[in-house]
């Protein structure tokens, strides 16, 4: 009889105990069981960006816009491209030095990346050459995005963050 009573105690107390250890809505346990972001799961955008004494930061974010909940985790690609949507020859991306983690995006939820450079123009050496567009890819994925941006990295070097649950 004590056992029963003792199971029946286990199988009502751990359902509101995982539920109780909540991620982005999402209890721990449904999180570990949460599949990687598919490509066609996500959209990508431009979110903030920031300038302080030559540098620049520029924030995106990846859209959860399925039904769903994903996670995404490590460093999405970037690429610098010209007006004909080529990649600019020359260019290096670089990680820093921030912890990867697991994001898990409710639908409607956004992960976070930032690049950093030194703006071309505020070094003075010219000719800056400036980009017309960036390829960005979300980690583990093949989807690639296309956003119109103008950035005038110094000799085209970029650093890159991980994903992030929230926005600098």
């Amino acid at each position: 009889m004590r056992r029963t009573i003792l199971l029946i105690s286990l199988i009502i107390a751990v359902p509101s105990l995982a539920w109780s250890q909540t991620n982005s809505g999402y209890s721990h346990s449904e999180s570990i069981i949460t599949s990687r972001c598919m490509g066609s799961q996500l959209s990508a955008s431009h979110e903030s960006d920031d300038a302080g004494a030559g540098q620049r930061f520029v924030t995106y974010a990846f859209t959860n816009k399925s039904s769903s909940p994903c996670t995404l985790s490590g460093y999405p690609k970037f690429v610098l491209l010209n007006k004909y949507g080529r990649p600019i020859p020359g260019q290096s991306v670089t990680h820093n030095s921030d912890p990867v983690t697991v994001v898990t995006l409710a639908p409607g939820g956004k992960a976070f990346f930032v690049i950093r450079y030194s703006a071309c123009s505020t070094v003075g050496t010219p000719p800056c050459r400036f980009s017309s567009k960036v390829r960005i890819t979300a980690p583990h994925t093949g989807r690639a995005f296309i956003l119109r941006e103008r950035l005038d990295p110094f000799q085209l070097s970029v650093s890159l963050s991980p994903v992030n649950s929230s926005a600098p």
